[in-house]
């Protein structure tokens, strides 16, 4: 008998952290939040959604503070732009250009962070910069199988190691990369953060 309410009481308590993480209820992030003044092109923005696959993506990545989205930032015209890959398109066009704004009023974005990488040489730059006009005009389909060495299909941490590739050494690509192993980057330090 003792067992069973020890039992009862572990699955009561494990099914209220599930509800308070599924079911909180934070008011979502505008453009607002971040300055333009503060961004350079090509920092690396990490976002935690609202959403359930976005809370799917965080509480399996390993920690329940896992962003779940990443994207390469740009600005045009004192306007912030992100470079991403999504399965939210109609086109099943992967790869979106938009404004920032323009993502977070689609999307319920809780919480982000942005990261530069430092260290690069004039080289490196160019070469990120060709890389992301490259990308920003090429078309592939979403990659649910998250198969990060293989580039016919694309997820969004896929993409940014494109981008960044020969630059940015230390991850396993073997294995499914998450967004949130671009914040823990040695050469990264962090610009702004926006986290509840």
């Amino acid at each position: 008998m003792r067992r069973w309410r020890i039992g009862w009481i572990t699955a009561c308590v494990v099914f209220c952290f599930i509800g308070v993480f599924f079911l909180s209820r934070e008011p979502p992030l505008t453009e607002e939040t971040i300055q333009a003044t503060s961004i350079e092109d090509f920092d690396i923005v990490l976002l935690a959604g609202r959403s359930l696959r976005s809370r799917c993506i965080r509480l399996f990545g390993g920690r329940a503070e896992e962003w779940s989205h990443v994207g390469i930032l740009h600005k045009e015209n004192g306007e912030i732009f992100i470079l991403h890959a999504t399965p939210d398109t109609r086109d099943g066009n992967a790869i979106l250009y938009e404004r920032l704004g323009a993502l977070f009023e689609r999307k319920a974005v809780s919480g982000f962070r942005i990261v530069r990488l430092t260290g690069l040489t004039p080289v490196q730059w160019d070469t990120v910069r060709l890389r992301f006009e490259k990308e920003r005009l090429e078309t592939y389909p979403f990659d649910y199988s998250f198969d990060a060495q293989e580039h016919t299909r694309v997820y969004c941490s896929e993409l940014v190691l494109m981008v960044f590739s020969g630059i940015i050494c230390d991850l396993d690509t073997k294995q499914i990369v998450y967004p949130g192993v671009f914040g823990t980057l040695t050469n990264c330090v962090t610009v702004l953060e926006h986290l509840k």
